[in-house]
């Protein structure tokens, strides 16, 4: 159950900014207002695989090794800062795979004021990563912390 709370923890502190966006007027659609629980998606997937790392950390060194290997290398890929189909086919198919690119493919749509296309498969892609997370973390905690 504590790890069930840490992950909506997680999940709803990576949504803070997103109503600041609407604030300032810096998204002028009603779509945008679906971006929030989509962002929300987001997070919780994210924070599911964050808890993996969490329980699997041996030390502070773990995590920059993550962040240097897993996180900078995804953003890259993931459509982040320019779209993913500009990259080569091999590596727009490791893009697909991650959760990242599914997050980007919902929520910039949305900001800019349209409907997101595969809708659908992007939801399912980020409900799989939190929920596959969310189980992982709990295997690898029992494992750790009964020992």
């Amino acid at each position: 159950m504590l790890v069930w709370r840490k992950l909506i923890a997680a999940a709803v502190l990576s949504n803070l900014a997103d109503p600041l966006i609407m604030l300032f007027g810096l998204a002028n659609s009603p779509w945008v207002l679906l971006a929030l629980p989509a962002a929300f998606l987001v997070g919780l997937a994210f924070s599911a695989v964050g808890l993996i790392m969490t329980v699997l950390a041996r030390g502070w060194d773990f995590f920059s090794f993550y962040m240097t290997l897993v996180m900078t290398p995804m953003m890259m890929i993931s459509g982040v800062f320019f779209p993913a189909e500009q990259l080569p086919a091999p590596l727009l198919a490791v893009a697909k795979a991650l959760p990242l690119y599914h997050g980007v493919q919902i929520v910039r749509p949305l900001i800019a004021g349209g409907p997101p296309p595969d809708l659908l498969l992007h939801l399912a892609v980020l409900i799989g990563y939190a929920a596959a997370g969310y189980a992982i973390a709990i295997h690898f905690a029992r494992k750790r912390f009964s020992a």
